[in-house]
């Protein structure tokens, strides 16, 4: 029993006797017994009130619709085309966060993306323990920090644009990883840093194209803030195994090396300054894969002034093949040579086939690709694995923020994606055919509008 019950029942005891019975009125003495029982009822309900305590909940919601001048039977992106979609840019999530004790934590966060009819999966669940202020330990699902966004991604309200760019936060990069990682929070100067070292594997969503495993993820990363200014940097080593029928396929005739385990280096840097007025953010990646995919580069510059509730801004951001155009078959890019340079044939049939009859073939059928030693030929474009592999895409972004709420904001983007460079860019095949070369049109716009509420 607390001081406030154990004083409260002696007086109780007291009163009860006949001496003070006798002096004091009646209701004064039911006045205390009812105060009493006040008091072990607020006691009774204080371990729960505690526990829920220990509990926050948080949530956000982006909502809208989006539209591309694209041609029929392709889209772009998160699945935009010339019909208007509610669900391309639409993300609901829920995020629990438990205080377990004094240095322990259990974070779980769910959300559902319209690209998925919004079934709600796990981007967080992990375990949280700092031994000390300055260190945390983790272990779970947790947010890869490769990007300035990383540990926000979903969170529209949280950035200026409709969608981040997609040539740098393209849809089928990992958004979380299952493994360890420790933190340590260092102060130098004026700035505050968090270094990071994790280990762990993604889960890569599969795309159009595929999918591409990702194995012993080890990253090494610095997040730094001082006054208006942010900056993030990370490199990351990993073990590249892509996943795709048509690959495999090709592997097995003897076309490609299979892909297992290519070593890849993943290197970013991204500043950012905010005054309050004045916004300026650019991130640069550099992707390096030795084996079947292509090296590449990703970068981007948003400039944007806050004028009250608005903030207009553009965005200028691409992405390129670092070691140019390559193709995963040096056969393949041998019949490129072919039919765009015929005077070539003679010294390169002998590469494709010991019988110069193939040369003829291959002119007269572009789309039959010999098999290696024979005349014999299956029909597909010479460039089909370069196409569906090799991103190149430049853009321009204008778009404008409202926030009509503290916790609230209406956002409206136009992107005009100015040249993907013989590539796909991040269009998906014509009618989701691999094998259809079909290049997108030139200056294709695209249109977003999405509000997004944080709670």
């Amino acid at each position: 029993m607390n001081k406030h019950l154990l004083a409260l029942s002696v007086v109780a005891a007291a009163l009860g006797s006949p001496a003070f019975a006798e002096e004091m009125a009646d209701e004064q003495y039911q006045a205390l017994e009812a105060r009493l029982a006040q008091l072990e009822a607020r006691d009774a309900a204080a371990p729960a009130a505690s526990a829920l305590d220990k509990i926050k909940i948080n949530g956000f919601l982006s909502a809208g619709f989006g539209w591309a001048d694209t041609a029929d039977g392709q889209s772009y992106d998160t699945g935009l085309n010339s019909t208007v979609t509610h669900t391309a840019d639409s993300v609901a999530g829920l995020q629990v966060d438990a205080q377990v004790n004094e240095r322990t934590r259990a974070v779980m966060q769910l959300v559902g993306r319209g690209t998925d009819n919004f079934d709600a999966g796990l981007e967080w669940a992990y375990i949280s323990w700092r031994p000390t202020d300055a260190d945390e330990f983790r272990i779970g699902r947790q947010r890869d920090r490769l990007y300035l966004l990383s540990e926000y991604l979903e969170v529209g309200y949280a950035y200026p644009w409709a969608r981040p760019p997609v040539e740098m936060y393209r849809a089928d990069h990992p958004s979380a990883y299952d493994g360890l990682s420790w933190q340590r929070r260092l102060a130098a100067g004026a700035w505050q840093h968090d270094v990071t070292l994790s280990w762990g594997r993604p889960a890569i969503p599969s795309g159009d194209r595929g999918s591409v495993r990702s194995d012993d993820n080890v990253s090494l990363g610095i997040a730094s803030t001082h006054g208006n200014w942010q900056f993030g940097a990370e490199l990351t080593s990993a073990s590249i195994t892509v996943e795709n029928s048509l690959f495999d396929a090709f592997s097995a005739m003897g076309f490609m090396p299979p892909s297992d385990r290519d070593k890849s280096v993943y290197a970013t840097a991204g500043l950012q300054y905010d005054n309050g007025s004045l916004l300026v953010i650019s991130e640069f990646t550099n992707i390096e894969v030795d084996g079947t995919l292509p090296d590449s580069q990703a970068a981007y510059l948003t400039v944007g002034y806050r004028f009250g509730k608005f903030l207009p801004h553009v965005t200028y951001s691409g992405t390129k093949l670092s070691d140019g155009r390559q193709p995963l078959l040096p056969l393949l890019a041998i019949q490129d040579d072919l039919f765009g340079n015929p005077s070539a044939t003679p010294d390169l049939c002998p590469l494709i086939d010991p019988n110069p009859a193939a040369a003829f073939c291959l002119a007269v059928v572009p789309n039959m690709t010999p098999l290696p030693g024979t005349t014999m030929g299956i029909p597909f474009p010479a460039d089909t694995l370069g196409r569906l592999m090799d991103r190149e895409q430049q853009s321009v972004t204008v778009g404008v923020r409202y926030d009509f709420l503290p916790n609230a904001a209406l956002k409206l983007d136009w992107t005009r994606v100015l040249d993907t460079n013989g590539t796909l860019g991040f269009f998906t095949p014509v009618n989701g055919d691999l094998f259809n070369t079909a290049l997108p049109e030139q200056d294709v716009d695209v249109v977003r509008a999405v509000v997004d509420v944080v709670f």
